[in-house]
């Protein structure tokens, strides 16, 4: 008949265990809030993509985006388009500049606009 050993205690394993599992436990919840935010279309609560720029935000830039389009986006067009929608020339330069690099930087920002403009031609 076989003797087994008494196991030996390491000091500071059960510490290290418990840091670990610790640990583990901070992956998951990332992991799982990561995937929260990859179902809610990249959106969380205060991402600053989504603030607006110069006073415009993206749904009013969708929407007047897609007034544009309805004139063939003929530039002649944009200055009334943008003043019927009370946004000053100035404002609106930035705030498309801005649009444009966040809606290419970031897939959630565009498939927002996305939305955004199809809803305007509704």
């Amino acid at each position: 008949m076989r003797r087994f050993r008494r196991a030996r205690v390491i000091p500071g394993a059960a510490c290290q265990a418990r840091e670990i599992s610790v640990q583990i436990e901070q992956r998951a919840l990332a992991k799982q809030a990561a995937l929260a935010k990859q179902a809610a279309g990249g959106l969380t609560q205060g991402d600053p993509d989504f603030e607006p720029i110069a006073g415009v935000g993206l749904e009013q830039f969708a929407a007047v985006s897609r007034r544009v389009a309805a004139f063939g986006h003929d530039q002649s067009k944009l200055v009334h388009v943008i003043a019927s929608a009370g946004i000053p020339v100035h404002h609106w330069e930035t705030a498309a500049r801005g649009w444009r690099d966040r809606i290419q930087g970031n897939h959630a920002v565009a498939r927002r606009f996305n939305q955004f403009y199809k809803e305007a031609w509704a």
